[in-house]
């Protein structure tokens, strides 16, 4: 656990003690970004990029690679053809796998950092947030649909003033996970419906969907080719999660209390709401629902700042804070062990640096 705890504390007194401003140039424009931002974002890179075997999907994504590099991008016709070529591109320029996962980790938390840094009033709470609720550990287990989910959150600033704009990212994140394209009519749902008309209907939705929804969904997962790539398994008996109602339900309520008057808050408690929605409404499809959720559940690292900033009191507001960084280190800790039961490998770590020296297996995967 202690590569976890080093990222989760380190981020912490990086914010806390690096708030020096860096400038650098990047194609000839002056940019410049805190030191705590560039150290936070190192750390969770490399811990990310550099795993070995950790995530339930690595292997997986390493036969991937292997075989788009190897076999062209006909292979896997199952995997979106935009991540093939992307796969393959990245396999020409670059001689192994382990490249390859952190590129994929680069592009990951490279969006999320950028979203977080734009929107959100307090960068340190979001990261916090963004590691110990679990975004972190899950993009390593959904890594193509979690490019696709950080490429969204940071399009989130899009919905209102360009939506346009929005759409066209969404078609890119596509590329990752056909899943991004739910976005658009979600969106367009938001815009066109007003308040009162937005959530009864939408709850009414989601308590139908739940109760009587499971033949329906059943049948699109087997008719409807695009429902199909986002489903991805079999229906089943409804199955909500506890701990996904109780986090997105203490959000939105607190945001609805707190934030609800200001400003943009319309649209992201609409997009939180639309996580509890999919969460019940979609039950039946187990643990699709939750990873659909994502899109709309990452608004939580936005919300959750500006809650605590409506907060009066230095003091109360430090102490608010504490508390949540204590209940991110606890479920920080549940989402690891939690993974050890339902094969997930986030437990023990192991960085490239632990993986075998010799035999088949470690010539496959350097050769990619």
């Amino acid at each position: 656990m202690w590569p976890y705890y080093c990222v989760f504390f380190g981020i912490i007194l990086n914010f806390l003690v690096f708030e020096k401003r860096i400038t650098f140039s990047i194609c000839g424009k002056k940019k410049s970004a805190r030191l705590s931002w560039i150290l936070s974002f190192v750390m969770m890179t490399a811990l990310m990029g550099f795993r070995f075997e950790v995530g339930a999907d690595y292997r997986s994504y390493a036969w991937i690679f292997r075989a788009v590099k190897t076999r062209g991008i006909d292979s896997f016709n199952y995997i979106e053809k935009g991540f093939r070529i992307v796969s393959f591109l990245i396999g020409k320029v670059f001689y192994n796998v382990y490249f390859y996962f952190l590129i994929l980790a680069f592009l990951i938390m490279l969006f999320y950092a950028l979203g977080i840094r734009e929107q959100s009033s307090n960068s340190l709470v979001s990261v916090v947030v963004f590691v110990g609720m679990g975004y972190y550990f899950y993009a390593m287990n959904q890594v193509r649909q979690f490019v696709a989910v950080a490429m969204l959150f940071w399009a989130n600033k899009y919905i209102k003033k360009d939506w346009k704009r929005y759409c066209i990212i969404v078609l890119a994140a596509s590329v990752f996970h056909t899943s991004a394209l739910a976005m658009i009519p979600a969106t367009i749902i938001m815009k066109m419906c007003k308040n009162k008309h937005f959530y009864l209907l939408s709850g009414a939705f989601a308590v139908v969907m739940y109760f009587a929804g499971g033949k329906l969904l059943a049948f699109a997962a087997a008719h409807v080719y695009w429902f199909s790539k986002i489903a991805g398994h079999t229906v089943t008996a409804p199955r909500l999660s506890f701990m996904n109602l109780l986090l997105g339900g203490t959000v939105f309520a607190l945001g609805w209390v707190f934030c609800r008057h200001e400003e943009q808050m319309e649209w992201k408690l609409k997009m939180c709401w639309l996580a509890l929605v999919i969460f019940v409404g979609l039950a039946p499809l187990g643990t699709v629902a939750v990873r659909l959720a994502f899109y709309f559940s990452s608004i939580y690292l936005i919300i959750i700042p500006d809650v605590i900033r409506k907060i009066s009191g230095g003091r109360e507001r430090r102490l608010v804070m504490l508390t949540l960084m204590i209940i991110c280190f606890i479920y920080m800790n549940y989402v690891v062990i939690k993974g050890i039961s339902t094969g997930q490998n986030f437990y023990p770590y192991r960085s490239i640096l632990s993986a075998p020296e010799s035999g088949e297996y470690m010539l496959q995967v350097w050769n990619g």
